[in-house]
């Protein structure tokens, strides 16, 4: 499913491609905001206690803008309050990416699955089930949610998840 940023408009999720044009065209572009970004995620490659998948921002809006640099990505419980560390950010180097309507970008998130096993989380009072994923696009300071039930720390110095840069696809 694909959720909008207000978290009341559910899409069918489908694919969708996006170029990377020159990287000067990104400054000609406005930055895309939370307002014309569709979120979605996809899981993929489970196992040996972590995942990959990915974390797609689709341009619903009506002009080309740009996207550069890091998701900001972490867990929350009801209410919207997070648990555990905010993603760390992968090494990897940024990118300008210009998405037209239509098309789309994405992140690699990295995730610890059985929390048992990672340091000030491995004692059932210190375990949470997040149930979704509050996601900032970057330079946004307004979240979007995507449902994603997922064990998680109580504490916010536990950092289970990790993410890589947006990069079209």
């Amino acid at each position: 499913m694909r959720l909008c940023a207000l978290g009341a408009l559910l899409l069918p999720t489908s694919g969708w491609a996006a170029t990377s044009p020159p990287a000067a065209a990104a400054w000609t572009t406005p930055r895309c905001t939370t307002y014309v970004l569709a979120l979605s995620h996809t899981r993929h490659d489970l196992g040996a206690g972590q995942s990959y998948e990915r974390l797609l921002l689709r341009n619903v809006g009506r002009r080309t803008c740009h996207l550069r640099g890091f998701p900001g990505v972490s867990y929350v419980v009801a209410g919207g309050r997070q648990v555990s560390a905010a993603a760390s950010f992968t090494d990897e180097r940024r990118v300008n990416v210009v998405l037209r309507p239509g098309r789309s970008a994405s992140a690699v998130l990295h995730a610890i699955n059985i929390v048992d096993a990672v340091p000030g989380c491995s004692q059932p009072a210190q375990q949470v089930r997040a149930l979704g994923l509050r996601i900032y696009p970057p330079g946004s300071r307004l979240a979007m949610y995507v449902p994603h039930p997922h064990p998680a720390c109580t504490s916010l110095t536990v950092h289970l998840l990790d993410v890589g840069p947006l990069r079209a696809s």
